[in-house]
């Protein structure tokens, strides 16, 4: 049986339930960066599998839905303030 402690074995249980991870960086006095492993990049239809998480977050911000931009952009400031933020936005799925 596989240990569950084995990243490799973790990673290929996610890509092959289609399950990606990603994690948004915010810090204050710097751009947002997006970091989106193999599957969420596959999922979400971002064909540069070697863009840098700033050209990442730029796609991504791109596909924000233009009546939900402002929301989105009021809640990474706030996180980049060191203040809590959710929002619920669209985005344009290019899949």
């Amino acid at each position: 049986m596989q240990d569950f402690k084995d990243k490799e074995f973790i990673s290929s249980l996610l890509q092959e339930a289609k399950f990606g991870l990603w994690k948004m960086e915010v810090e204050k006095n710097k751009g947002p960066k997006i970091y989106f492993d193999k599957t969420a990049l596959d999922i979400l239809g971002f064909k540069n599998k070697k863009a840098t998480p700033d050209e990442v977050y730029a796609d991504w911000l791109g596909r924000v839905a233009e009546d939900s931009r402002d929301t989105t952009k009021r809640a990474i400031k706030k996180m980049q303030e060191g203040l809590f933020s959710e929002a619920q936005i669209y985005w344009q799925h290019p899949i």
